[in-house]
């Protein structure tokens, strides 16, 4: 795929509604979806589209859809500007497929700051991807970074701290993975909140999914299940400083990279 000039007003009218239109807006979120599918269907090669198209079945929460429109995207490649990538990135993300987003950020992670400016949000994408991941070093070095707020540090440097003190560095690597496992394919937006407000550092995670309230219920308590499950196994009492909550998507909190505010 390539990335070329959207000369269609129609099209450019529907991608910049999608930057700031609500979850809940699902009439809109659809007229656009089918818009940028009609003209995928005579634009195939256009990758630009091809993602805000993907942005549209991640906020309807057509995440089967999404993930396959996402590998397509993947496997055929193209060049495309850099806020479109980190759209791409934070799409990714949502999908729960985080070992696709960290090989876009890597590269990113050891960029200078002026380089890394130049990607809108990339702070909230490498906070996302290693929390979901569960890469404690990784938080480390991303509290380091310029490009971070001094409360976003504070907060990571403390959850780091203490699960490291706490010997948790290997149980949270398998938290993530175990509960990564029950969500992938249900969840449509995976959104990552740095909290102090109960005095010390917290991480909250916000999964989205479609479907309906019985399937989120149940989608919820097979998270808890393999939380607890896990650490049942293992002999070890968590520290009480993750949360992960299921919200219907149309509850969504919104893309602006700065969930932590």
């Amino acid at each position: 795929m390539e990335e070329r000039n959207i000369n269609n007003d129609e099209i450019k009218k529907g991608i910049v509604t999608l930057a700031s239109i609500t979850y809940a807006k699902v009439s809109e979120i659809s007229e656009i979806s089918n818009l940028l599918d009609n003209f995928l269907a005579k634009n195939p090669q256009n990758v630009t589209v091809a993602i805000y198209y993907l942005q549209t079945l991640v906020m309807l929460g057509k995440t089967a859809d999404a993930i396959n429109l996402a590998e397509r995207i993947w496997n055929v490649g193209g060049s495309i500007t850099k806020e479109t990538e980190a759209l791409y990135i934070y799409l990714l993300n949502s999908l729960c497929m985080f070992n696709y987003s960290k090989v876009l950020l890597e590269p990113k992670l050891k960029m200078e700051f002026a380089e890394q400016q130049k990607y809108p949000n990339l702070s909230s994408l490498f906070i996302t991807c290693y929390t979901g991941i569960g890469d404690l070093n990784a938080l480390n070095e991303i509290a380091k970074l310029n490009g971070i707020s001094d409360r976003q540090k504070q907060i990571l440097k403390g959850f780091v701290s203490q699960m490291i003190a706490d010997g948790a560095k290997e149980h949270f690597i398998w938290q993530q993975k175990k509960i990564n496992e029950v969500i992938y394919k249900k969840c449509s937006a995976y959104e990552v909140l740095l909290s102090a407000d109960n005095g010390y550092p917290e991480i909250e995670v916000g999964v989205f999914a479609g479907g309906d309230s019985v399937d989120r219920y149940q989608l919820q308590r097979n998270v808890d299940k393999v939380y607890n499950d896990y650490y049942e196994i293992v002999g070890y009492t968590p520290l009480d400083n993750f949360m992960l909550t299921v919200y219907d998507i149309k509850e969504h909190w919104g893309y602006d990279g700065t969930m932590d505010d």
